[in-house]
């Protein structure tokens, strides 16, 4: 069960959306299993189990944290279930990604599938078995860290005059903000030589350019909630105490001045071309 697949009716479905930490803890999740169909059986009957799977490639680490059992709820229709990745802080190095899913736990063998776990009509009257540690359903890949790399995405516009760039909010991949550079700007950022912290500079701009969009889209309604990368940015903002894109007082440029403080060393501004 994932996004796209059709072995599943609608109405039937596994998501996985940002919460709030607790205080300065590891970041947190909440698994959201919809239907009554075959994943929700196996859960109810102990033969499925919440999980992130965790992947670090500079450091070759791999593992799953499991969701206790005792952290579930269910209702007519849904299953909740809240996660804290603790590994955020004890196994990993820089990048990783996690992926959320439900695991079978157990094997479980010939089970006929019916109307009632929710299938496809085509399915309906087949048998399957499920190996032990299969994954039944599984969400999309997040990073967690680089959190203004996931949500600013770099395109080149031939267009656009020298050194000048746009902003634009885009509704995909759990929203991210495109910022299209000039020929000559697009080059320079990607490749900023030692003056890495200009480019930075401009990085923030754009970045302040994006929290405004949001403000003047967003303040009257809570629509963005629909989207991973902006809970996961509006739960860091308020995390350090950052103006809020939803709040009468919202100032970009100084939410983002909190969020990627600016360090200056006199030393590479001379050595800089820029």
């Amino acid at each position: 069960m994932t996004v796209g697949n059709l072995d599943y009716h609608s109405g039937n479905s596994y998501q996985v959306i940002p919460i709030e930490p607790r205080g300065e803890g590891n970041r947190r999740i909440q698994h959201r299993l919809e239907g009554r169909n075959l994943v929700r059986q196996l859960i109810e009957e102990g033969k499925g189990v919440f999980s992130c799977a965790i992947v670090s490639t500079w450091s070759s680490y791999r593992g799953i944290e499991l969701v206790e059992a005792d952290t579930v709820q269910m209702t007519e229709t849904l299953v909740v279930a809240e996660q804290e990745l603790k590994s955020q802080t004890r196994h990993y190095s820089s990048p990783t990604s996690f992926q959320p899913q439900i695991i079978a736990t157990e094997n479980v063998s010939k089970i006929e599938l019916t109307e009632k776990h929710g299938v496809d009509d085509i399915f309906v009257g087949h048998k399957i078995s499920i190996p032990r540690a299969a994954r039944v359903a599984y969400a999309p890949y997040f990073r967690i860290e680089a959190l203004s790399q996931s949500i600013l995405k770099i395109k080149e516009d031939q267009n656009l005059p020298k050194g000048c760039f746009e902003v634009s909010g885009v509704k995909e991949n759990g929203f991210y903000f495109l910022v299209k550079m000039s020929t000559d700007l697009f080059g320079w950022v990607k490749n900023p030589g030692l003056a890495h912290k200009h480019q930075k500079s401009i990085l923030c701009f754009a970045l302040s350019q994006g929290l405004e969009i949001l403000n003047k889209e967003y303040f009257e309604h809570k629509s963005w909630k629909e989207f991973a990368n902006l809970n996961y940015l509006y739960s860091h903002l308020k995390r350090i105490n950052a103006p809020l894109w939803d709040h009468e007082e919202f100032s970009p440029n100084r939410a983002v001045a909190l969020w990627l403080p600016h360090e200056f060393d006199a030393s590479e501004d001379a050595e800089s071309e820029f």
